[in-house]
């Protein structure tokens, strides 16, 4: 929206929905940190669910890069402010392999 109307980012609906969105991610991340203490060994032992954790942690950086530009970045080069946080997300994706072949239900991880 911002790149077709770089002044729709100063609307009051605008700046109303982003910081209703913020609010809400925070919420979710307090929640999720919260949640996050409280998982046990065994959990943190098991594969799938370390994988879906991860996965987690990778999307709720990508939201908060996403929420942090504000919809607002009017080039690639603004992004380059993200740098450490999309470093974070790549470090999380090699934290763990997911072995070849491994089945999980009807569905099977392809690497």
């Amino acid at each position: 929206m911002a790149e077709q109307n770089p002044q729709a980012i100063e609307h009051p609906s605008w700046i109303q929905t982003y910081q209703g969105m913020t609010q809400a991610f925070d919420q979710w991340m307090a929640t999720f940190s919260k949640y996050q203490e409280n998982i046990s060994a065994i959990e943190k032992a098991d594969d799938k669910f370390y994988a879906g954790i991860t996965l987690l942690e990778m999307a709720a950086l990508f939201v908060r890069a996403a929420l942090g530009s504000g919809a607002g970045l009017r080039s690639e080069m603004e992004w380059d402010l993200f740098n450490d946080t999309f470093k974070g997300i790549v470090d999380l994706a090699e934290t763990r392999e997911i072995p070849h072949n491994q089945h999980l239900g009807d569905t099977q991880y392809l690497c």
